[in-house]
């Protein structure tokens, strides 16, 4: 086994969960199975390959919070790494190359930028020079990481708002017709509530629940998704129904794992909803989400092949029954960070790479990006996310983007996924403001990318069971967030 050490000498600040999702991976970000252990003060991270790599791992950003940091490419060595010196090094060789094709491309960088990331650099050189001073490198690090990451956001931010702005003259537009949505659940909004989601968005979630809707084997009930479907048309919201398939058991009904073992059987059973619910809504929808998360499902014993073929037999269902209502297929974890701890061999972009050269009738790729929960993706600075963005992008179909994020730190008894203790951003927990900050900075750069069609915001209410502790856009006493403001803001400087 390779292996690669690290040196850590603030241990006991690293973030719950930190050191067993930490993962290696290689020039491609697909990584690979690690055993990760303590050995000493040192980390150490077994593999089965001897490559350099890149570590990422969730690390304390002073005045920032947690957020995944990546290192640069190293070499397999005995001498062990200091860990917060080859975090800065990643993160200013990230910053450093951003901000020169940015100027490349004739953006101009703000000179407060220039001069912050001009410092971080001094103090990484400084930590760089006193390696064999093991604590006052790693300190001098974590100051240079602390002036890195929020010049990172702002780099990001300014190249949106350049981009926003280009977009508006070359489309001659005054708005763009990017789609801006939310998720319904629960039936429709009330006059209060709903005012507030028509401010905000111009378009609109409609789950296709299995469970819900077939909960007795054969027997279907559209009470909720007719009144929702109904409530969208009234006040003239674009609308995209699903995800038809979503292998997990908050959507799959009770009945179905009585096929747990029978393929064929489970097949017939998934391809005869999809039928259904196509049938009955065809011509009434804007868009299909056809199936979600389907690289991260582990409810049924599937193979992945048979997630494939899954996959591939709801999209055929819907063409056949329905060849031009458009539809998308989403990914969770765009970075693959579970392909460290599972026995999985097919990444998120390379799964959605081979439907998209099937040549299926794909519209659209959807990404998720729930980030700051305990089991969902590690949380990412705004530089790493548009990487991945434009990563996904050369697959050359349109994209859509689903968000949450997490507007408390306390534990949610309504919901699946709880929060991390600190967020990305900010060096306090998370709070109804950061959780509108970050929908804030997110957002805008989203829309700023050409292939980004869509940003929809995975939760609405938290009065309901639901998946994202505090994710939603209202209270669990239906109160508006301040997210809702922010978003209806976006929406007026930008969108039809």
């Amino acid at each position: 086994m390779a292996q690669m050490r690290f040196l850590l000498p603030r241990r006991d600040a690293l973030p719950e969960g930190a050191i067993e999702r930490a993962y290696l991976c290689g020039m491609e970000g697909i990584p690979w199975r690690s055993h990760n252990y303590w050995q000493g003060d040192q980390l150490v991270l077994e593999r089965p390959v001897h490559e350099s790599a890149n570590l990422n791992i969730l690390w304390p950003v002073d005045g920032y919070g947690e957020v995944a940091l990546c290192t640069a490419s190293l070499m397999e060595r005995a001498r062990p790494y200091i860990l917060p010196l080859e975090l800065a090094r990643g993160s200013l060789n990230r910053l450093r190359n951003r901000m020169f094709a940015a100027q490349a491309a004739g953006h101009q960088l703000p000179a407060d930028l220039r001069l912050r990331a001009h410092e971080a650099m001094q103090l990484f050189l400084r930590a760089a020079t006193r390696q064999h001073q093991v604590s006052e490198s790693a300190a001098v690090a974590d100051q240079a990481l602390a002036l890195a990451l929020p010049a990172m956001d702002h780099l990001i931010q300014e190249l949106a708002r350049q981009a926003l702005t280009w977009r508006h003259q070359q489309e001659e537009k005054v708005q763009l017709a990017t789609l801006l949505g939310g998720r319904l659940a629960g039936g429709p909004l009330t006059p209060q509530t709903g005012e507030r989601f028509l401010a905000a968005f111009n378009s609109a979630v409609v789950p296709t629940c299995w469970k819900s809707i077939e909960e007795v084997d054969g027997q279907f009930r559209w009470d909720e998704t007719d009144e929702q479907v109904q409530w969208c048309r009234q006040h003239g919201l674009r609308v995209c129904a699903g995800p038809l398939l979503q292998l997990d058991p908050r959507h799959l009904p009770d009945w179905l794992y009585l096929w747990d073992d029978d393929f064929r059987q489970l097949h017939a059973c998934i391809c005869r909803f999809v039928e259904r619910t196509v049938q009955k809504y065809r011509g009434v929808v804007h868009a299909w989400h056809a199936a979600a998360r389907i690289n991260t499902s582990r409810s049924l014993n599937l193979t992945e092949e048979q997630k494939l073929r899954l996959t591939v037999s709801v999209v055929e269902t819907i063409r056949r029954h329905d060849p031009h209502t458009p539809l998308v297929v989403s990914f969770d974890q765009p970075w693959a960070e579970y392909m460290s701890r599972d026995d999985t061999q097919l990444s998120p972009l390379h799964f959605a790479d081979a439907l998209v050269r099937a040549d299926l009738g794909i519209a659209g790729l959807g990404v998720e990006l729930n980030l700051g929960f305990a089991h969902g993706a590690l949380p990412r600075d705004l530089l790493q996310i548009e990487a991945r963005v434009d990563q996904w992008s050369g697959l050359g179909v349109p994209l859509f983007v689903l968000l949450t994020s997490p507007s408390c730190s306390q534990a949610d008894p309504l919901a699946q996924f709880q929060p991390r203790s600190r967020s990305v951003g900010s060096a306090n927990g998370h709070s109804p403001r950061t959780q509108s900050e970050y929908a804030g900075h997110l957002v805008p750069v989203l829309l700023a990318k050409p292939a980004v069609r869509g940003v929809f915001w995975n939760q609405t209410r938290d009065a309901i069971p639901h998946e994202f502790a505090c994710g939603g856009l209202f209270t669990p006493d239906d109160q508006p967030k301040p997210i809702l403001e922010t978003l209806a803001r976006i929406r007026a400087e930008h969108l039809v």
